[in-house]
């Protein structure tokens, strides 16, 4: 073997870590026929490495899962923990299933086929394409059958699953278009677009009375961008009393600015006076922590600064403001104002650039409190479970970012931030295990027979036949949803990016948010009960 370790003299270390990203990650990129291995050609281009004899520490690895986990858990807190969740239960359930089978699976080559142990563990953590599995094993077990055992399922696994989900619409007979135009038409009536529209200020009652006193933010819910009286334009407050013959422009729903017909007078075409520019209207993005988790009425930017919030958009969602709006980090709001008080409210919202401090700061200290719930024991009957470093830094990251933010510590991140995290902390996770498998090659064990290829399959395969039947006929979700679900219970980045390319909403990218963290607690608990049973 020595005539092929020609690199190994030179590269170890942080200079070999890095050198197997840059690679990785370019080749990932390449693109055949709609075909890339994305992250899959970092743990390549580290097997390959590792076959020269070059080592990484397992203490890079340590930090990219904790990372990659953390960041991950933070964005999936909102949702996984959020209320109103209607898909939460099934998701469980169904996470729950697609455990108990490879389980099956995996006690049947333990205990039957007597499959070495560490390599049916790694087969089985490998075929679900799980890190947070396999670094619950190392933690509890260190061996190289593990990382074996992983590594090569875990390759065979992503394009397995790939596949599966390529032609699960005609395996399963759907059509995604089609269930993609139901469910954008049935949230069309949940989240009506938001529309503006003028009105003539002519109703008596709403004449000579304050925006506060007939209720109008509060009852109507919908935002006052401007109102022309005479030749002045101008924002209101809460205090602006309303004068007969007023011109307001409203903006909500269709429905909420229908009442206002009864309560300020008929719509009209009316518009601004020409030349007057002393109305803006801005995007702006929240970046000021000190409104983070405080609500529309707790800050107060229409008393403060006569600035009306119109619109808000959260991900893909766009919805009107409300007193009972809570901010989020990296929320985006259109505010009208009077030119004058642009400035401050700009300050107001997004601060002075400085908030990626806190973030920074919420990044270490939620790893921080995540490695002290991993040390938790946990009685389940007769077993004691410490949860592990890695999973405690799971469910640290949800509840921390559904809280958002803890005075100085901003928990929430922007996803431009999170997603680079996230693509960091797993490659660097992949790395180290593409590097040990070439390193137990290199030592003469890395064989792989054909039983071996059948069993991840049939591990991967089975499972998800069974919970997409359970999760389309039992609990009628469409199976464009039900695809990034599997995406998710699985933690595979190749599934999710044919999912990402097969569909045009959201909603299963969403799915694999929820699934992926919950899946992943509930894989290193059964396998801390299994490590107590065998």
């Amino acid at each position: 073997m020595n005539e092929i370790n020609f690199l190994h003299p030179y590269l170890n270390g942080v200079l070999a870590l890095f050198l197997v990203l840059a690679i990785g990650s370019y080749i990932g990129k390449l693109n055949f026929k709609g075909i890339s291995l994305g992250l899959g050609a970092v743990l390549i281009v580290g097997m390959i490495f590792g076959l020269q004899g070059v080592q990484i520490s397992k203490d890079l690895s340590d930090l990219g899962i904790a990372l990659y986990l953390y960041v991950f858990a933070v964005e999936a807190g909102p949702i996984v923990l959020g209320r109103g969740n209607k898909d939460l239960q099934p998701i469980v359930l169904i996470s729950f299933f697609s455990l108990i089978i490879p389980i099956a699976i995996l006690m049947i080559l333990i205990h039957f086929i007597r499959f070495d142990e560490f390599e049916a563990l790694g087969i089985f953590a490998g075929s679900m394409t799980n890190s947070a599995g396999l670094a619950a094993i190392i933690e509890s077990m260190d061996a190289s059958q593990i990382v074996k055992g992983f590594s090569v399922a875990y390759i065979i696994s992503n394009i397995s699953l790939a596949l599966f989900i390529k032609f699960a619409p005609k395996l399963f007979g759907f059509n995604i278009a089609k269930e993609e135009k139901e469910y954008e038409e049935e949230i069309a009536k949940q989240y009506p677009p938001i529309i503006e529209k003028s009105f003539t200020v002519e109703n008596e009652r709403a004449t000579n009375k304050t925006l506060e006193e007939i209720e109008f933010f509060s009852v109507i819910g919908c935002m006052i961008s401007e109102i022309i009286r005479g030749d002045k334009v101008f924002t209101p407050s809460g205090a602006t009393t309303l004068k007969m013959g007023d011109i307001i422009t409203v903006v909500g729903t269709e429905q909420k600015l229908n009442r206002l017909k009864t309560l300020i007078g008929n719509p009209t075409t009316s518009k601004r006076v020409d030349g007057e520019k002393d109305i803006v209207f801005k995007w702006l993005t929240v970046r000021n922590p000190k409104i983070i988790s405080k609500t529309y009425a707790e800050v107060k930017p229409s008393a403060i600064y006569q600035t009306s919030i119109l619109k808000v958009k959260r991900g893909s969602t766009t919805f009107s403001a409300s007193p009972d709006l809570k901010f989020r980090y990296g929320d985006q709001i259109n505010i009208t104002c009077e030119q004058k008080y642009l400035d401050n409210i700009t300050l107001l919202i997004e601060g002075n650039d400085q908030g990626i401090e806190g973030n920074l700061m919420g990044i270490f200290a939620g790893i921080i409190i995540g490695s002290i719930i991993g040390q938790i024991d946990i009685s389940i009957g007769s077993v004691s479970v410490k949860p592990g470093i890695f999973n405690g830094v799971l469910i640290a990251g949800l509840i921390l970012g559904r809280i958002g933010k803890s005075g100085p510590f901003i928990w929430s991140l922007p996803r431009s931030v999170s997603t680079t995290i996230e693509q960091f902390g797993i490659s660097i996770f992949l790395a180290l295990i593409g590097v040990s498998l070439g390193t137990t090659i290199l030592s003469g064990e890395g064989g792989v027979s054909a039983t071996f290829i059948l069993v991840v399959i049939l591990m991967l395969i089975i499972p998800a036949m069974v919970i997409f039947i359970i999760g389309r006929y039992k609990y009628k979700m469409p199976g464009f949803k039900m695809m990034g679900l599997i995406a998710g219970i699985y933690g595979n980045v190749l599934a999710l990016s044919y999912v990402q390319k097969m569909t045009k909403t959201n909603q299963a990218v969403k799915l694999f948010a929820v699934a992926f963290p919950l899946s992943a607690v509930m894989m290193v608990i059964f396998l801390k009960i299994i490590f107590a049973i065998i």
